[in-house]
């Protein structure tokens, strides 16, 4: 009888061992996959986050300046009048004859005889003429408040005086009017004028 018992506990034992040998087995295994696919995911996202990097730089170069939105051609030098009349600019003799010649570009005054007026002044490309205008104004009152320097504020002034004179006469000025009529703070009209290039040929 205390064989039987002794022989019936061994095996029962035996099967319990077997029983947990398996479970430990198969909890190991699950283990060692989950590991596998926490690996398989970093190494993805470590590749996915590589590749997203390298075309961000692809995309914005370091040192690169964006590519010019606007370019407009220039034959020779700019030309610039002198009006019978000439305005002194707040920025110096630099960028007077410049603000002349822009004045004197995109304003016509015509003589009329019809009702109280005795001319009229017909203004050519409206919105480049706003957006310049719009500009000066803001940099005087910056210069005032010393929020920029005198040299960036003529730098500016110069560029976009130079561009207003050479789009007066360019009939392919339509896409700039149209993105400069859209920019309603002088910072961004400056930042639009910053995308002209002039091609000097």
């Amino acid at each position: 009888m205390c064989m039987k018992k002794i022989i019936s506990m061994a095996v029962m034992l035996y099967i319990t061992m077997t029983v947990m040998a398996q479970k430990g087995e198969l909890a190991m295994n699950e283990n060692i996959r989950g590991k596998e696919n926490v690996s398989r995911n970093v190494a993805e996202n470590m590749v996915g986050n590589t590749a997203e990097n390298r075309a961000e730089k692809e995309a914005t170069p370091v040192g690169k300046k964006p590519k010019a939105t606007f370019i407009f051609d220039v034959y020779g030098e700019i030309p610039t009048t002198k009006p019978v009349f000439e305005t002194e600019h707040y920025l110096g003799s630099d960028i007077t004859g410049k603000w002349n010649t822009f004045i004197q570009n995109y304003t016509h005054e015509y003589d009329v005889t019809i009702g109280f007026t005795d001319s009229s002044v017909e203004i050519l490309k409206p919105s480049i003429y706003k957006a310049v205008n719009k500009v000066n104004k803001y940099y005087k009152k910056a210069l005032k408040k010393e929020e920029v320097s005198r040299e960036v504020a003529t730098s500016n002034m110069a560029h976009i005086l130079d561009c207003a004179n050479v789009m007066c006469f360019d009939d392919n000025s339509k896409s700039f009017e149209e993105a400069v009529k859209s920019a309603d703070e002088p910072e961004e009209i400056i930042a639009l004028f910053n995308q002209v290039t002039l091609r000097k040929l």
